[in-house]
């Protein structure tokens, strides 16, 4: 996709919508590699190549109708000896190409890795129910947005450690009460960074919940605000329309209310439940660990240093249980993952 690269970023920045014809598999010795990339934008554009010419007259016609809203597809072309002649080709052979819509975000992280230097893998299903559903993978990171995070931290010379496991994920733990991320219909981040807003595509029906005074932050990073990747400011922008800014203190039912305490970051806020066990405090990244409770002891990352300590302080008095966001002793004391 290297060769193309350029040309799919300017045609995604400029609004147009593309699909992308794809050596998946040959057989004999079909005239280009598994990799190689023929993409048509919605406006008739051509870049790339699957074949040097045997079959691309067929493969932009099934990528129009693709454009046009039709299915991802599997298309096996066999390029006889004299047709493969005819255009300059040593020999023909069979070549398996799958055509379906570019993904900007898959686009932006192959971008991503490319510009870190890191070694990337683009995995499609080409069959099945989740035909189609891209996704990236590197020796450090198993999804785009891991990928976006490795090559974020890289380009700012810090070695991050990124792990990732099946029952770690967003799914697997909606999974334990009987939920799909399609059925969440509010998400409520406690602020912007890049790790919490990762995976906001994942819930398509949602509206997103958040401090005003985060989202210019989030979306127009200076470059030396931490954890504020420019690389991630897509993940809000993507869903503005369905992002809903408050300022300060926000109820939102009777057992759930938001509470502004800065520090963190300029518009870090608490999510507070109201539980059979008592008021439960979400922390966000205001607490990492316990500790930091218990010790008046800020994180190595704050806006607001003396917020940061007003804020345990508030916590501990306006709350029965504070839950950190970022140590493993809450699965000790809460085994199965659920208070109250």
């Amino acid at each position: 996709m290297r060769d193309v690269l350029d040309t799919l970023e300017r045609w995604i920045s400029e609004g147009r919508r593309v699909a992308t014809a794809t050596v998946v598999g040959t057989e004999k010795s079909a005239p280009r590699d598994p990799g190689a990339v023929l993409a048509v934008s919605d406006q008739g554009e051509v870049a790339g190549s699957v074949t040097g010419g045997c079959v691309e007259p067929a493969v932009y016609e099934e990528a129009q109708e693709v454009l046009a809203g039709g299915k991802p597809r599997l298309l096996t072309y066999g390029i006889a000896d004299e047709e493969a002649f005819e255009v300059g080709l040593p020999c023909g052979g069979t070549v398996y190409v799958f055509v379906d819509m570019l993904d900007p975000e898959i686009l932006a992280g192959i971008r991503s890795a490319v510009a870190a230097d890191l070694p990337v893998a683009l995995t499609v299903p080409v069959s099945g129910s989740r035909i189609g559903g891209e996704s990236l993978v590197t020796p450090d990171a198993t999804d785009e947005s891991e990928l976006g995070a490795a090559a974020a931290f890289r380009r700012r010379g810090i070695d991050a450690w990124i792990e990732s496991r099946d029952e770690w994920t967003v799914e697997a733990q909606l999974a334990k009460v009987g939920v799909r991320p399609e059925q969440i219909d509010l998400v409520l981040h406690t602020h912007l960074h890049f790790d919490h807003i990762g995976h906001n595509e994942m819930f398509p029906n949602a509206t997103f919940v958040a401090q005003e005074s985060e989202f210019a932050w989030a979306t127009n990073t200076p470059d030396w605000a931490p954890f504020y990747f420019s690389e991630f400011a897509n993940k809000v922008l993507d869903v503005r329309e369905r992002l809903e800014l408050i300022d300060g203190e926000t109820r939102v039912n009777k057992h759930v209310s938001l509470v502004r305490l800065g520090g963190h970051t300029p518009g870090s806020q608490v999510v507070l439940v109201d539980t059979d066990q008592g008021r439960v405090c979400l922390a966000g990244d205001l607490a990492y660990y316990y500790r930091n409770l218990e010790l008046s002891w800020p994180g190595g990352v704050f806006f607001d240093l003396p917020a940061v300590i007003r804020a345990f302080g508030w916590m501990r008095n306006n709350a029965d249980i504070v839950v950190p966001m970022h140590d493993w002793k809450f699965m000790e004391l809460y085994p199965d993952g659920f208070v109250g």
